[in-house]
């Protein structure tokens, strides 16, 4: 165990006498190797370029630091020659590839904890928290789950799941079938508000997704919002029920209304049908929101439409409608309004009276009854 046992030096290819208690103890028994053999200057240079290294200043000695920059990364380094000849090699080439080599693992650890749960990644892993290009194996659909969720099989497929997310691609798409093309990036969700242009008439308007029809000013169904129109009032003396609505001037929408007993109370002339429709979504707020009366009538009533702006007329009278339809006006144009009838509306009537007296009598009359 204390005697030399003559051996073959593998990494110098020298023969060497170490002793079995200092080759236990992992102590480097090769004198050239460990250092306690003096090379010299020039032995040494060509040591380290044939270990990857350029000298940068003569050689200090086996145990120092030694100023070197390294010919694979061009780093300035300091490796001692010692440890150059066990086999060290670049400090800042080792740190690049010790975190290829965690990525790489990562990587592969990643796809296969996707495959686990049923996804085929479809690029390579953009990270943890990113979206992850993939197939779903069940359906076939492409979805773009993120790592850290899906792994514990949350986010797999929302369509799968029963709440379908709209990727950027289809909600572009969805936006060129209504007319629009979008001027900002999907902001993600169908309920956030995204800037867009209609096609046809060029307006900017920017709204959700989510329930978005076709553009206002240019759509051939419903009331076209470049033309003028009515707002109007209706009540409904059996139902007990009024009503707000706009459409457009020769439509046939009032008199369809009248055939199923619906009262015209009211009605105000506007020259856009989008300030109309402006003053009713600002009324139905106000209903909704703000005063807390829900819709009345339900659809086997309403055969037109309109269930939506209908509400209970015993929550508000019809003299209350038609004030916050003149209020509703007022703030959406109340220079304009105030330019062409001083304080009223077109037709002569003020927005605080816009009932005739006749019409306030029947209504006091009928709330008394």
């Amino acid at each position: 165990m204390h005697k030399g046992w003559k051996a073959l030096h593998i990494a110098c290819g020298q023969i060497r006498y170490p002793r079995l208690a200092e080759v236990r103890a992992g102590e480097v028994c090769c004198s050239a190797c460990n250092g306690s053999v003096r090379v010299s200057d020039l032995e040494a240079e060509e040591f380290m370029r044939s270990a990857h290294f350029k000298p940068l200043e003569p050689y200090p000695g086996s145990q120092v630091p030694w100023l070197c920059q390294c010919l694979r990364c061009g780093s300035t380094v300091k490796p001692r020659f010692t440890t150059v000849r066990m086999g060290d090699g670049c400090l800042a080439c080792s740190k690049v590839t010790a975190v290829a080599t965690r990525r790489a693992n990562f990587s592969l650890q990643a796809e296969a904890e996707m495959r686990a749960v049923g996804l085929e990644p479809l690029e390579p892993c953009p990270g943890t928290l990113a979206r992850w290009k993939s197939r779903h194996l069940a359906c076939g659909r492409v979805v773009f789950p993120v790592h850290h969720l899906a792994k514990y099989g949350r986010g797999v497929c929302r369509q799968c799941s029963g709440s379908p997310l709209v990727e950027p691609h289809e909600a572009v798409a969805r936006l060129t079938v209504l007319g629009f093309k979008s001027l900002e990036p999907y902001p993600g969700k169908l309920q956030a508000q995204w800037r867009m242009q209609c096609i046809t008439c060029g307006t900017v308007v920017t709204k959700a997704l989510q329930g978005a029809g076709g553009c206002r000013r240019c759509r051939p169904f419903g009331t076209n919002h470049a033309l003028p129109a009515l707002v109007y009032l209706l009540h409904h003396p059996r139902w007990g029920a009024v009503k707000v609505g706009i459409n457009n001037m020769g439509t046939t929408r009032l008199a369809d209304h009248r055939r199923d007993g619906w009262l015209v109370i009211r009605t105000q002339y506007i020259e856009l049908g989008a300030d109309a429709y402006d003053v009713e979504q600002k009324v139905l707020h106000r209903l909704r929101n703000e005063m807390g009366i829900p819709p009345f009538l339900d659809a086997s009533h309403m055969r037109y439409g309109g269930t939506a702006e209908t509400a209970d007329a015993d929550l508000i009278t019809p003299l209350q409608l038609w004030s916050l339809v003149c209020q509703a006006w007022d703030e959406i144009d109340s220079e304009a309004a105030c330019a062409t009838s001083g304080g009223r509306l077109g037709n002569g009537y003020a927005c605080s009276s816009s009932l005739s007296e006749g019409v306030r009598s029947w209504f006091s009359a009928r709330s008394r009854a």
